[in-house]
């Protein structure tokens, strides 16, 4: 499997107690981040990501419900960016 890009996806949309991160990166790293932001822009959670590819399973269950920004993050360089939005 050859991977072209960068980016990541999570579900299920909306999301609950946890979602699911499927990520993937074409160039090297020396370091990659899964930043995690409020609407209002404060760092929720923040995760070190260890592989140019993998999946999974992050706990959201400390966040509260609302609306976040997702950013995977490699080398200080955001690379993608997705919102989800936590409901319970």
């Amino acid at each position: 499997v050859v991977i072209k890009g960068s980016g990541f996806r999570i579900f299920p949309v909306p999301a609950g107690d946890f979602v699911v991160l499927d990520y993937f990166t074409e160039k090297n790293f020396r370091e990659c981040r899964l930043r995690v932001y409020t609407s209002s822009g404060s760092l929720a959670l923040e995760m070190k990501l260890t592989e140019p590819y993998s999946q999974m399973l992050i706990n959201t269950s400390g966040l509260r419900s609302g609306l976040y920004l997702f950013k995977l993050v490699a080398d200080d360089e955001t690379i993608a960016s997705r919102k989800v939005v936590i409901s319970r």
